[in-house]
């Protein structure tokens, strides 16, 4: 009789600090800020299989070049408004002309221009 008295004692205790315990170390949910990007977490699938399209252009036809993925052989790639483009492959009616290590040149209605990595912190 005792021992299942010290049993009941003992279970309620158990009971009792998992709860204090859950409550003290309680957090608030995650919320993931996108800052205009894909939610990386989005599927990319829709239930039946088919691909999500999803809306990654800069607004008003702007060029946002986000990174440079330079290889001296010849086979860079830029990302740029989301999207990863070669050299000679267009972007709407800009033409991507060259891929260089911290900038890339574009060509537009027969004008060359070039646009430098943002280095964000960097002077």
């Amino acid at each position: 009789m005792l021992i299942n008295k010290a049993l009941v004692i003992l279970w309620f205790f158990c009971i009792l600090f998992t709860i204090l315990c859950s409550l003290n170390f309680a957090q608030e949910p995650y919320v993931y800020e996108s800052a205009g990007r894909r939610d990386p977490f989005m599927p990319l699938l829709t239930p039946d299989g088919r691909l999500l399209q999803i809306e990654t252009r800069a607004p008003s036809g702007e060029l946002r070049l986000e990174g440079i993925i330079f290889d001296k052989g010849g086979a860079s790639l830029a990302i740029i408004n989301g999207a990863v483009v070669a050299e000679g492959e267009p972007i709407d009616d800009i033409k991507v002309i060259k891929i260089m290590e911290n900038k890339i040149i574009f060509e537009k209605d027969g004008k060359a221009f070039e646009q430098e990595v943002n280095r964000g912190g960097e002077k």
